[in-house]
């Protein structure tokens, strides 16, 4: 076992050996997710055809134009950021699989990623404003008829949503390897008092130590979850599809079935 600092008894850290939440509820939406994803453990899955998914765009406040695919329909709808120096790309096979679960998601890519196109005329990445372009996109799945939204960001993409979270209504944020500090993004200071699942793998101390300080600081608040996965230092997006992955997407399904 992994030495660790006491934590408040309100929030809910468990540390993950193989043998993390396997109840009945879990191993079905385990054998749900498999099937869906058309994996097993530790097998890359392969990204979506072409006309998996709708492309979009939207604008965000301050005049930038991002683009966007969209993964099924529905009133609960899913943002997924992605980590530096990825892109939306990165989280097309999750997408694809939260579709299939009746699920309306929306991967982007940030200012200065890809096929984002800065209306001012530069494409530098401007991380600090990665929040707001968050934002844009809850925005537009508002538009399209989602009444319940979740977010889900990896690492840069992980702290882009919990910012972007603060004061707002939505249901609760996934953060997959969190930064606190990230070149110009930082957590410190902030308070987001919304539920909020922190995933991260222990050998990754960058994102462990990042967690630690996420709740001892106070910056998310007692309904949080801080899963450490034993072995490995998968991080963001690729907690998904590594050793762990079954166990994560599990745990991502099972945090937006009780919240819905």
């Amino acid at each position: 076992m992994t030495d660790r600092p006491a934590q408040p008894l309100a929030h809910r850290w468990r540390l993950s050996d193989g043998r993390f939440l396997l109840t009945p509820l879990l191993i079905g939406v385990a054998a749900v997710l498999v099937a869906a994803c058309g994996s097993v453990k530790g097998t890359p899955i392969p990204s979506p055809p072409a006309d998996a998914a709708q492309r979009v765009s939207f604008m965000t406040a301050d005049g930038v134009d991002l683009q966007g695919r969209v993964f099924g329909r529905g009133e609960t709808g899913v943002v997924l950021s992605h980590m530096y120096p990825s892109d939306q790309s990165a989280w097309w096979p999750f997408a694809r699989m939260l579709k299939e679960q009746g699920y309306m998601a929306l991967t982007f890519n940030f200012r200065g990623y890809g096929e984002g196109e800065d209306l001012s005329g530069s494409d530098d990445k401007d991380i600090e404003s990665a929040p707001m372009d968050v934002e844009a996109a809850m925005n537009y799945l508002r538009r399209e008829g989602a009444s319940t939204i979740f977010l889900v960001g990896a690492s840069m993409g992980g702290a882009a949503s919990l910012k972007a979270a603060k004061g707002s209504d939505v249901q609760g944020v996934v953060a997959l390897s969190a930064p606190v500090d990230f070149r110009g993004l930082s957590m410190r200071g902030d308070r987001v008092r919304l539920p909020v699942l922190m995933l991260a793998a222990n050998g990754d101390r960058g994102a462990k130590n990042s967690a630690e300080v996420m709740i001892d600081q106070g910056i998310v608040g007692e309904d949080t979850e801080f899963v450490l996965y034993e072995g490995g230092a998968d991080h963001g997006s690729d907690l998904l599809f590594g050793r762990h992955g079954d166990k994560a997407r599990s745990q991502i399904l099972r945090f937006f079935t009780e919240r819905r």
